[in-house]
């Protein structure tokens, strides 16, 4: 069996998409138990849009208490780029 993935399905990734810098950054819930699935799924879809996109780094994101709440993935993919990119449903 082969899981076939589709540049389209970065627009499934995360509950948040935002641009930083000119690069696209994912947002996802610390709670979320999917996580690490989607992590593999973001390094390999941004593989197949082009080898030079990678992850570039993931970090903890706090609300004003201090509590973490969320994990934030960086990566280089070009903002553009990103909303060039249909979705798919």
């Amino acid at each position: 069996m082969t899981l076939e993935i589709q540049k389209e399905d970065i627009k499934k990734l995360g509950h948040t998409t935002f641009q930083e810098n000119g690069l696209t950054s994912f947002l996802f819930n610390i709670d979320d138990e999917t996580f690490w699935i989607q992590e593999i799924f973001l390094r390999n879809i941004l593989k197949d849009i082009s080898p030079d996109y990678k992850i570039s780094s993931i970090n903890d994101f706090a609300d004003n208490e201090g509590n973490i709440t969320d994990i934030i993935i960086h990566t280089n993919l070009p903002w553009e780029e990103y909303t060039k990119i249909d979705s798919k449903n």
